[in-house]
């Protein structure tokens, strides 16, 4: 079984993944053929701010988790004699 922690990260990598996805299909839809016509259109502009709102959410989830596994550095424990 995976860790708990792997999750958040496994989250943001897809969010950032289909947030570049999408950003690169709404630099490339005329050239791959899916735009609608000439130019960059108003569908593209939304496609590529949802793809930029993704993209920066991914990466957030994923410094998020990735900064509350760090260790903290103060590890130590002074021995208790009972």
């Amino acid at each position: 079984m995976h860790s708990p922690r792997f999750a958040p990260r496994a989250t943001g990598l897809t969010i950032l993944g289909i947030g570049m996805m999408l950003m690169m299909l709404a630099l490339l839809a005329d050239v791959i053929g899916v735009g609608g016509g000439e130019g960059f259109g108003y569908q593209q502009l939304i496609v590529l701010i949802i793809g930029v709102v993704l993209t920066l959410g991914g990466g957030a989830i994923i410094v998020q988790a990735s900064s509350s596994t760090t260790p903290t550095g103060n590890d130590y424990r002074p021995d208790v004699d009972t």
